[in-house]
């Protein structure tokens, strides 16, 4: 009798044991580690795209980029772009800054806000863009990932622009009379993007703690235009076409539409990432001849180094 009692007396003391070391061990493995970053980055565009549009103007664009991410996924951004079109290093600053929230292992989703500053001679078609307004929702269905990316733009651009015309006289004498144009436009556009990509991983290419990402990517934008619709109002005056005066209430409200395919690839090795991303797109309905109205291929790339440092 004795002994069943201090068999039952043991057995109880195991299961007290056991039931508090798995309570530990799952307390311990749910909590993840917390990470900051610091990312360093030089992107490549072999041409100017702006949300599915490419300007018609052949302008690659070179940018360096500086990101920090804090322990509770608050980004701050700053980019710095370089293109051949002006005699400045640097002719435009974006500073982005926003939240990512993962609700689960499926579901996250990204507010960000940007403000981009232009130097005076920049013609690139998406210059008149100060603002935007991002929100992105994602979904990971296991075997593709699925987005909405919503973009609301805004922004305003002056110009003031001299025209020279040769008139004939009474007696046939040339005479050149200076007339001037200026002013202020402005616009706002709304811009959905829907994404569906699948990433596949290839480890140890090379050594134990390289891989490669390749994830495939099928992206369709649908929204309106009106931003570059008032771009293309002021290159007109830039080349000295005379035309009736232009407000910004000549927005056009016509929408366009695009597809875009792409392939995305990252190598990661350590730090550094190495990206390729080459992209097919087919625009539809576009009412600017500001940028490209048939099918064009963008080549994007870029080199990634990231710090991070574990919260204790």
């Amino acid at each position: 009798m004795k002994i069943n009692k201090l068999f039952i007396f043991f057995i109880l003391i195991c299961q007290g044991y056991l039931s508090q070391t798995v309570k530990d061990t799952v307390v311990s493995d749910s909590i993840d580690p917390v990470y900051r970053r610091l990312r360093l980055a030089l992107n490549y565009s072999s041409a100017n795209t702006f949300l599915g549009k490419k300007d018609s103007l052949s302008i690659p664009i070179l940018t360096p980029t500086i990101k920090y991410t804090t322990s509770k996924d608050f980004f701050y951004q700053l980019n710095l772009v370089h293109s051949n079109t002006t005699d400045k290093l640097f002719d435009q600053l974006d500073l982005r800054a926003g939240y990512n929230h993962y609700f689960n292992d499926q579901w996250n989703a990204t507010l960000s806000y940007t403000r981009s500053f232009y130097s005076k001679a920049v013609d690139r078609f998406n210059s008149i863009v100060n603002n935007d307004i991002n929100l992105f929702v994602g979904y990971d269905w296991d075997y593709v990932y699925s987005a909405l990316s919503l973009d609301y733009t805004s922004g305003s651009k002056a110009y003031n622009y001299t025209y020279y015309d040769t008139i004939k006289g009474p007696l046939g004498k040339k005479h050149i009379i200076e007339s001037k144009e200026s002013g202020n436009l402005s616009a706002k556009d709304f811009t959905v993007t829907f994404m569906n990509s699948r990433q596949f991983y290839f480890y140890d290419l090379f050594n134990e703690v390289d891989k490669l990402i390749v994830c495939p990517e099928i992206d369709v934008y649908f929204g309106t235009q009106n931003s570059v619709q008032q771009s293309s109002t002021i290159r007109k005056l830039v080349k000295g076409k005379k035309q009736k005066t232009i407000t910004s209430s000549d927005n056009t409200t016509s929408p366009f539409m695009a597809y875009s395919f792409n392939l995305d690839l990252r190598y990661v090795y350590k730090r550094i990432t190495l990206n390729l991303s080459p992209y097919y797109t087919i625009p539809q309905k576009m009412a600017s001849d500001t940028y490209v109205q048939q099918p064009f291929f963008v080549m994007y790339g870029g080199l990634f180094y990231t710090w991070k440092w574990e919260k204790k």
